[in-house]
């Protein structure tokens, strides 16, 4: 048998007290590996992925630019207003007339195809 099978075997015989500590060793150890390994791997990747950082912009151009970014969202919802506004004046009504079931049951009335004229220019209906 190796030393690591004969070391196991004598934590096993061991008392709780022991192994707890032996538990408690390994896994910070495993801990240690694992989290070493993983700012090594990610410092490498965020070195190159980063940009350089700059300098801060003043406060007076931060503020510029908010005003042009305020003025400019103005400007296009007050030309979007006119030009609704400017659509509903120019907009015709259209309108149609339904006739109710209750009229379109009587009889028509006489319309101009029906009627003559008399020497006089004078309309007449023929009865």
């Amino acid at each position: 048998m190796g030393k690591i099978t004969k070391k196991i075997k004598q934590i096993q015989k061991s008392d709780e007290k022991t192994k707890f500590r032996w538990i408690l060793g390994c896994s910070a150890a495993t801990m240690a590996i694992v989290i070493g390994l993983w700012i090594g791997f990610t410092k490498g990747g965020l070195t190159t992925a980063l940009p350089e950082v700059t300098t801060k912009p003043s406060f007076f151009r931060v503020m510029q630019a908010g005003m042009e970014h305020i003025l400019l969202s103005l400007r296009q919802k007050t030309a979007n207003t006119i030009l609704y506004f400017k659509n509903k004046i120019n907009k015709r009504n259209a309108f149609s007339i339904q006739i109710p079931e209750s009229v379109s049951n009587t009889p028509a009335l006489p319309t101009l195809d029906d009627a003559t004229t008399s020497d006089s220019g004078e309309i007449g209906v023929i009865p």
